[in-house]
């Protein structure tokens, strides 16, 4: 019985909060692709949709910063209950262990 518990926290530790992890980084990277902020903020001196002149010129970085600081704050707020969950994920195996305590004592 022993050697099933240790396999499950092996299991639990190495392998799936591992995946968890690459979810929440994937959700992130997916959402600033999909808001096209990387680009807009890597950009930002380019003149928007190639427009080359005066106005074109001073006002495409400005829509470029609002469009990529828009992106991050759209990203970083989608993927902040899937941060905010990552102590549960390491926390939540030793919830069954915890409550054979409680229940011996």
């Amino acid at each position: 019985m022993k050697t099933y518990i240790a396999n499950f926290f092996i299991w639990w530790y190495a392998i799936k909060l591992f995946d968890y992890l690459y979810l929440v980084r994937f959700v992130f990277i997916w959402l600033m692709i999909r808001t096209r902020a990387l680009p807009m903020l890597k950009y930002i001196n380019k003149p928007l949709y190639g427009d080359d002149s005066f106005w074109g010129k001073l006002i495409g970085p400005i829509i470029r910063f609002f469009w990529g600081i828009g992106g991050l704050i759209i990203s970083i707020f989608f993927s902040l209950p899937f941060i905010i969950l990552v102590p549960v994920v390491i926390l939540l195996p030793l919830a069954p262990l915890l409550q054979v305590i409680i229940f011996l004592i």
